[in-house]
């Protein structure tokens, strides 16, 4: 399907035009008046896209009142369009100042392919000049503001190739890799594609001196030759291979619509922290992922609260990109839901910036990163997919592990993002969320050792005397010296640390039998965070006992109670009637008990007579997962 790639003019431009054409937003556009001229190229001039070059596109200079700033846009259409919805829209020259462009063939490649010319076909297209002077705009018209101009798609490889590889016992791991879709470099402020460029690949990749062979997906190689121009290597040719003159980290880019390639060591890759300006490598850790793990940033430390960040590539012939975001300042995090980009965490490349622009920035409503050491990985070998993308830690890893002699079983136990003990009373609307920074478990530990390591292998060591933990230089181990069944949860923002013990977990249920107000019951611990009771006499009959309000209580060694039960009161759950009412109907939540009425925020069972002269059975699952919360089952018989 044809895609109308939109790129607006620079969000600086836009701001310096608004401010110098208008004091609101309200002025009307006849404050610009359009030159209507155009210069470069020619009426019906024909191009042919086959050398990778560029072509310069100029017009004569528009007017605006009160001498404010003009910006201007310049915009393809089909020769039967009027520019309402043009084919392609690129911004000019010095982020829109200019009255000019140089357009790549490359782009003008994309403006006939959506004009609809195949490989080797040619297509004429219209083009004029869009003016802006803040939120003001006025297309070039009359005869001397629009051009055509017959563009012609080469064809060196019939049919195209859909898949590229290199090979040659060169690359990383000696093992054929497969290039991506390019993605495009953006070379001026304004909105980003994240379209992919067609008939182009690439692969950031490790490659030792030697024989590099480049092979698509019907067997035929290429060469990489002269001035930058790659070609097909024919049957009776007996050099198949490309020479790599020594080792290196590499970009390599292959255009299969101009027959073009770009072959570029990498020199470094460094993390740009905005404020004050610092740089910090990055490490290459294979297959086009860059990384550094636990670097002091110093957010939040000396009054510092500037968290603004990119990354510089840097190349061995001394040119150099920006990996960013797509817009200033990101903060994508302290959006809604609903409001979030789903592009937040991808890599843009750009071949402009300067200190401020195109960064992310941490969530500083929530503290996120602040006063912690970060570990970012960039990505860089996209797929069909996914466009380049970041991975950052601020100090809170992805997952989290025990493992030792102490562990229940001797098996690595997995510690789960926490969900909070609530001190009130629940509501019918209660909406409860993890804890971003904090991971939990409820396992049994014997007399011994355990370690703790995060999903990128660092160890962490528990400091009994004041409950905080750290990173640890070296492989670390931590000692349980009385065996129980424990609550372990580790705060990976404050770096602190909680080790209860559990006395026991009961069944609290309302019996009204005989003098028996009310009656609580031990459960007996299965292993792995379940607890249970199987074929308890409630004593709900048939009689004038009816009452089947029922929750648990955790009781640790330490005195401290919580109340495992549900949100509202008396809930008898999905109804017979309507059963989706209540989705999270057998789900735990965990209250200070202390803090809750002997009613409040129990479960009942579905009807009167459900369980009414039954043996009851109840297990309860503390072992959250990311896609479930606490829950419990029941049965009756």
């Amino acid at each position: 399907m044809k895609k109308i790639i939109m790129m607006l003019v620079a969000g600086a431009a836009m701001a310096c035009g608004l401010a110098a054409c208008s004091d609101d937003d309200t002025t009307p556009s006849g404050n610009i008046t359009p030159a209507d001229q155009l210069y470069l190229p020619r009426n019906n001039a024909t191009i042919m896209l086959e050398t990778g070059n560029t072509t310069h596109f100029e017009w004569a200079v528009s007017k605006a009142s009160k001498n404010g700033y003009i910006t201007y846009e310049l915009l393809f259409d089909k020769v039967d369009g009027d520019f309402s919805q043009p084919l392609y829209v690129l911004t000019s020259d010095n982020n829109g100042y200019e009255p000019s462009a140089k357009v790549a063939s490359s782009t003008l490649n994309t403006v006939a392919t959506l004009a609809g010319a195949d490989l080797g076909e040619t297509a004429t297209v219209k083009w004029t000049v869009r003016a802006w002077c803040g939120l003001n705009s006025e297309i070039y018209g009359s005869e001397a503001g629009v051009r055509t101009v017959s563009l012609t798609r080469i064809n060196s490889v019939d049919p195209m190739p859909s898949e590229i590889k290199i090979s040659g016992g060169i690359t990383e791991g000696q093992k054929e890799l497969t290039l991506f879709a390019a993605s495009v470099i953006h070379t001026a402020k304004g909105k980003y594609t994240d379209q992919r460029e067609a008939g182009a690949y690439e692969i950031f990749t490790k490659l030792t001196a030697g024989e590099l062979i480049i092979t698509d997906d019907l067997n035929r190689n290429f060469r990489l030759a002269e001035k930058n121009r790659m070609e097909l290597i024919k049957d009776n040719e007996a050099t198949t291979a490309v020479t790599v003159e020594h080792d290196g980290i590499y970009w390599l880019y292959v255009n299969f619509s101009n027959m073009t390639y770009k072959f570029k060591e990498i020199s470094k890759v460094e993390l740009f922290i905005s404020s004050p300006g610092n740089k910090v490598e990055l490490t290459y850790e294979g297959n086009g992922v860059w990384g550094i793990m636990d670097y002091a940033w110093n957010v939040k430390e000396g009054g510092n609260t500037d968290s603004r960040h990119k990354f510089i590539c840097t190349y061995a012939d001394g040119s150099s990109e920006f990996w960013g975001h797509f817009e200033d300042d990101c903060r994508d995090s302290e959006k809604s839901e609903a409001e979030k980009n789903p592009l937040f965490y991808n890599i843009f490349r750009h071949t402009f910036s300067n200190q401020w622009d195109n960064t992310w920035k941490v969530n500083e409503k929530e503290r996120e990163g602040y006063g912690k050491k970060v570990s970012f990985w960039v990505h860089m070998n996209n797929t069909d997919d996914d466009l380049f993308l970041l991975e950052r830690s601020l100090g809170v890893p992805l997952a989290v592990n025990m493992q030792g002699s102490a562990t229940e079983n001797q098996e690595a136990i997995a510690l789960n993002k926490a969900l909070p003990v609530l001190v009130a009373k629940g509501s019918d609307d209660l909406n409860v969320g993890r804890e971003a920074s904090i991971f939990e478990c409820f396992t049994q530990l014997s007399s011994g050792d355990f370690s703790i390591t995060d999903d990128k292998g660092r160890y962490y060591k528990l400091d009994a005397s004041n409950m905080t933990f750290a990173i640890a230089e070296n492989p670390a181990t931590n000692t349980v010296s009385k065996a129980g069944i424990y609550w372990v949860a580790l705060d990976f923002n404050a770096m602190t640390y909680k080790m209860r013990e559990i006395e026991k977990v009961e069944l609290w249920n309302k019996p009204w039998f005989g003098n028996k107000l009310s009656e609580t019951v031990e459960m007996s611990y299965e292993g792995k965070g379940e607890w249970s009771i199987s074929d308890y006499e409630w004593y709900v009959t048939d009689g004038s006992n009816k009452d089947t309000r029922y929750y648990f209580i955790c009781t640790y060694v330490d005195g401290f109670k919580e109340r495992w039960a549900y949100y509202s009161d008396d809930c008898r759950g999905p109804q017979n009637s309507n059963p989706g009412n209540y989705p999270n109907f057998y789900n735990i939540y965990r209250f200070d008990h202390s803090k809750l009425g002997e009613w409040d925020d129990s479960w009942k069972t579905l009807n009167d007579s459900e369980g009414l002269g039954k043996k009851a059975t109840f297990h309860i699952y503390m072992n959250n997962t990311y896609a479930a919360d606490y829950k419990h089952t029941r049965s009756f018989k």
